[in-house]
């Protein structure tokens, strides 16, 4: 899934790799929506789990699946805007660029301030995401001390599908590396400037 044509910007490269993201985002929910069907409704159903389970006050087997769609997006929307913040095809980095022409005083004023400005939208979006995990596995009925222990399942399993593909960003994140030794290589033995070029891509994909 992950894919795209020769001579790429790492704008074209970024959507690559936002495809193969979205891709297995969607995997991950149909597999999540399996599993706790096969795993949490059958059983319920058959009497397999007890019936003073906190699963099953105010029914709240498919509150796991919610949360895990929960940490999902949450960590889709976060990525966008690490997407957003770090790449020089977008706003940020740019400013910081600009800044150049006045001197490396105003670089790092710039950046440490976009730095601040970064975190914003992560902090907002993981404490919403807290929220709704623990209240769909508790029915929003936080004055329900019972069923508190249930809240925290959300949490985790939340946090769980928060990092549910993050093995395309590791990968993403290993070969930064390889295309910086690459690139470096190219130069050495003088290959076509385009070379270098690719190269610089990959390792800026990377390095986001």
């Amino acid at each position: 899934m992950v894919r795209t044509e020769e001579g790429a910007s790492q704008k074209n490269l970024l959507k690559a790799l936002a495809k193969g993201i979205d891709t297995s985002a969607i995997g991950v929910i149909v597999a999540a929506l399996a599993l706790v069907w096969i795993m949490l409704v059958i059983p319920s159903q058959s009497s397999g789990i007890p019936a003073d389970s906190p699963l099953l006050v105010g029914n709240k087997l498919f509150g796991v699946f919610g949360a895990i769609v929960c940490g999902l997006v949450a960590g889709w929307l976060i990525g966008k805007w690490t997407e957003y913040s770090t790449s020089d095809e977008f706003r940020p980095t740019r400013f910081i660029a600009d800044q150049s022409t006045t001197g490396p005083a105003t670089v790092i004023i710039a950046g440490i301030a976009e730095g601040f400005y970064s975190v914003w939208v992560p902090i907002v979006v993981i404490g919403v995401a807290i929220l709704l995990a623990f209240g769909l596995c508790t029915g929003f009925d936080f004055a329900n001390s019972a069923i508190f222990a249930m809240g925290l399942y959300g949490v985790a399993i939340a946090a769980v599908g928060m990092l549910s593909t993050l093995g395309v960003t590791l990968a993403t994140d290993a070969y930064g590396p390889i295309a910086d030794n690459a690139g470096g290589n190219a130069e050495m033995s003088r290959q076509e400037p385009y070379v270098r070029q690719r190269t610089d891509a990959l390792d800026s994909l990377g390095n986001t």
